[in-house]
């Protein structure tokens, strides 16, 4: 496998997670979403340099990648990726019975979006950059499906496999969007990190003294 760097010389691995819950993700938020007992995970793309390869649940996960994930040193890009950071930590890494991920592992690509005041979604900067890309509505449509209706889904293979192929053009998209911005400036990759953080962590209340 031909590994990627960035200009810091780490290597890059991007990912994307496709999931199905009974609980509503806007309405709850993206930890306890993931923590939830019903939440799993359809599907998940990986891209690192030349290879692409799409996993989905229930399958082996081919080691290689499992190395990849596991190895501190590699840098993790997602869009929005504290929801997969979130994902992998409570659901993902049971398969591959490794470490959870660290924050300061993860890179993410919206921050870049909202960094250079470009749309949050990747669909919209696909747009606002002339990326070739067209959202896959067929995708898209499969994925949202399998995510409300994961065990009553009709045509469910089909729709897995439509779902599949949906997360591996986000995960393309992410990496050519993150080639094309960069990196976020030191400091401000900082203040993500400690902002992620306060947000994980949220605002301790003294319950019984308030």
């Amino acid at each position: 496998m031909t590994l990627p760097k960035n200009k810091k010389g780490s290597t890059i691995l991007y990912f994307d997670f496709e999931t199905y819950s009974s609980i509503d993700l806007k309405t709850r938020g993206a930890y306890t979403y993931a923590n939830h007992s019903s939440t799993g995970v359809l599907c998940l793309a990986v891209v690192c340099g030349r290879e692409k390869y799409i996993w989905y649940e229930g399958t082996p996960f081919p080691a290689k990648w499992g190395e990849l994930f596991t190895n501190p040193k590699i840098l993790k890009v997602g869009h929005n990726v504290a929801f997969d950071y979130y994902i992998f930590n409570a659901i993902f890494r049971r398969v591959l019975k490794c470490r959870p991920l660290k924050m300061e592992e993860c890179i993410d690509t919206m921050a870049l979006c909202h960094f250079f005041a470009l749309p949050a979604s990747l669909d919209k900067v696909a747009k606002a950059l002339d990326f070739e890309y067209g959202k896959d509505m067929i995708g898209r449509r499969a994925m949202m499906d399998l995510t409300k209706n994961y065990k009553s889904a009709s045509n469910f293979k089909e729709k897995l496999e439509a779902t599949g192929k949906y997360c591996l053009a986000d995960t393309l998209l992410t990496r050519k969007l993150h080639l094309f911005l960069g990196d976020l400036p030191e400091l401000e990759q900082k203040l993500f990190y400690l902002t992620w953080k306060m947000n994980a962590q949220g605002l301790h209340i003294d319950m019984k003294n308030a």
